[in-house]
């Protein structure tokens, strides 16, 4: 029959219209994603250095834990943009966080981050 799947048909779909999020929008991924790096590194270096912070390891594992719950956040941020920019919610993609671009995700069993 030679049918297409319904991924192939969506990335048709969406390789013919050039994608990238506004400067804004840019911007606001920046802050979420330094948001959650900052967290990220000050449970590592606490953890680190717990002997010198007073219960340095539970501090840790909640600084931790905000790093997650705000890399959530930023994930669920993106998917909201996408689904506005017209994008299936199961097609997956990589954004380039330097320039917005957005680009269709690697295959499945590449190697390739989400």
């Amino acid at each position: 029959m030679g049918g297409k799947t319904k991924i192939q048909e969506m990335r048709e779909i969406i390789a013919q219209t050039s994608r990238q999020f506004s400067e804004e929008d840019r911007q606001s991924l920046l802050e979420w994603y330094r948001m959650e790096q900052t967290f990220r590194v000050a449970a590592k270096k606490i953890n680190e250095n717990s002997a010198l912070v007073e219960d340095g390891q539970k501090l840790a594992r909640q600084f931790e834990g905000v790093a997650r719950m705000l890399e959530n956040e930023r994930n669920h941020w993106i998917g909201v943009k996408l689904a506005e920019m017209g994008y299936p919610k199961e097609f997956e993609v990589e954004i380039d966080f330097r320039t917005g671009l957005i680009k269709p995700h690697k295959e499945k069993g590449q190697n390739s981050k989400k």
